[in-house]
């Protein structure tokens, strides 16, 4: 039997919480579209050129945890305006000086400020305005976010003239923020200190997890959630990272080329990502779901050495999209589940979202630093393929877990 919450959802909070979740993916992610003509035009380090991405983890482990809390107090639209002014000073500081790596890590930061708003605010809303029975859907919309950023951007950078170029994208991102700012004085939001409507896994009775459990087994899940969040990130942001740049060096490809190719297993997240809400909806066990996808990402790391061929190159993008699709729905997804449990649903958030920063952070760095120091990619790729394997065993582990607890039967 599922709960049920006497509660109507409101479909324009929870359009605005995705919209937030989209713009914020769109400006962290249209810097990798661009970066190997960045890289060419002025000479930035390889380490600092993954450190405009992971700037962004900065912003985020300070401020997810506090960020997460003043929402909760329910008053998220003083700390939504905070963000996107944050978002557009930053866009300003990269157009402004882009030859200088300290003002670009500046701007990228200030950016990452707002994302770090965006990115606890909207998950939020949307899991406190997800409809009953519809609440797997609503998250596999949320979980889009990332790659719904990366086509945008992919797509924004290949409509710009060649003398707007890699600019053009940045003022598009102003753009977007400014509508979202205008939407944002116009909607009114509700509190967050309600508990989320419920995923169709949260059943009454014996397997309740609300009835009788002890608040620190709720925080020791949340833990162990975003530890392997904080894995899985690592990975995907510096694959998703340094993906165009890696096209061109090991396979020639050109700039647009390139940029197609880093959208073919994006294309493919959307399919899974989609997909892996219908089987949630459906009854599928999310812990299940969340084990093949992580034990594919793995795969696909392993892959790496033998991807010089076209066939293996492409099966090894279309099973990492695959994955990549599967696994940030099951991510969000039992978030939402255990947060719901105290009702602190920002706050276990806010956590989360740390430990995914700190993934970002890492990320992209440290395949920059390892490329560095072993000169060719093949030398990277044992070490992400060993994380994700790390991964991958930390799924299996949350899924007998959650199981275990009573997240569902």
């Amino acid at each position: 039997m599922e709960t049920v919450i006497d509660r109507r959802p409101d479909l324009a909070v929870l359009s605005f919480g995705l919209l937030l979740t989209y713009v914020a993916a769109f400006q962290m992610f249209k810097l990798p579209a661009a970066l190997p003509v960045m890289i060419a035009e002025y000479g930035y380090e390889r380490a600092v050129a993954g450190a405009f991405m992971s700037v962004y983890a900065v912003a985020g482990l300070l401020l997810s945890i506090p960020v997460g809390r003043w929402i909760q107090q329910g008053h998220p639209k003083p700390v939504i305006y905070a963000g996107l002014a944050a978002m557009l000073t930053g866009n300003a500081l990269c157009l402004h000086r882009p030859d200088s790596s300290a003002m670009m890590l500046l701007g990228r930061g200030l950016e990452g400020v707002a994302y770090t708003v965006m990115g606890v605010a909207g998950p939020v809303l949307v899991n406190g305005q997800a409809p009953p029975g519809r609440y797997p859907m609503v998250i596999s919309l949320l979980s889009l976010w990332i790659p719904i950023g990366q086509v945008a951007a992919v797509l924004v950078y290949a409509a710009m003239p060649d003398e707007v170029g890699w600019h053009g994208v940045w003022w598009a991102g102003s753009l977007l923020t400014m509508g979202t700012l205008i939407w944002c004085a116009v909607i009114r939001l509700p509190g967050v200190d309600v508990p989320p409507m419920p995923t169709r896994h949260l059943s009454q009775g014996e397997g309740n997890p609300a009835a009788g459990k002890r608040p620190a087994s709720e925080r020791f899940l949340l833990f162990a959630v975003t530890l392997v969040f904080l894995l899985w990130t690592g990975q995907y942001y510096a694959y998703m990272t340094w993906l165009p740049q890696y096209l061109v060096e090991v396979h020639g490809f050109s700039l647009s080329a390139s940029n197609a190719g880093y959208l073919a297993p994006v294309l493919v997240i959307v399919v899974f990502n989609i997909a892996t809400g219908f089987l949630l909806r459906m009854g599928v066990r999310i812990g299940v779901l969340f084990s093949v996808g992580a034990s594919l990402q793995a795969v696909a790391w392993w892959m790496i050495p033998w991807t010089d061929t076209p066939v293996y190159g492409l099966l090894s993008l279309l099973i990492y999209g695959a994955a990549a699709g599967i696994s940030p729905t099951c991510l969000f997804g039992m978030t939402g589940m255990v947060a719901a449990r105290s009702g602190s649903t920002a706050a276990g958030f806010g956590l989360v979202m740390s430990g995914r920063n700190i993934g970002v952070l890492a990320g992209p760095i440290l395949i920059g630093y390892l490329f560095t120091l072993s000169g060719t990619w093949n030398g990277v790729s044992p070490v992400f393929a060993a994380i994700s394997t790390v991964t991958a065993a930390g799924a299996f582990w949350l899924a007998w877990k959650l199981k275990r607890e009573g997240y569902y039967q």
